[in-house]
C-alpha cells in the first residue's frame, strides 16, 4: 500500500478515507508527543481489514 509510508505526515488523507471527516494531523500529533517522551509507534495494516496500531513507551520519562 502506497498510503503507508505517509501515515504519519501531517494532514495526510488516504485515498479510501476522503469521505470521513477528519484533518488528517491526529497520527501525526501522536507521533510527535509519543517521541518528545522516548516512546514509538508502529503499525500493520492489510486492505479491506484494517490496521493495528502499538505503541511503546519507556519505563522512565526523559527529563
Amino acid at each position: 500500500m502506497t498510503d503507508q509510508k505517509n501515515i504519519f505526515n501531517r494532514y495526510f488523507r488516504a485515498e479510501n478515507a476522503l469521505l470521513t471527516q477528519g484533518t488528517g494531523i491526529g497520527l501525526n500529533i501522536v507521533k510527535s508527543h509519543l517521541e518528545n517522551l522516548g516512546g514509538t509507534i508502529s503499525f500493520i495494516s492489510e486492505e479491506n481489514k484494517g490496521s493495528e496500531f502499538t505503541i511503546t513507551m519507556p519505563n522512565t520519562v526523559k527529563q
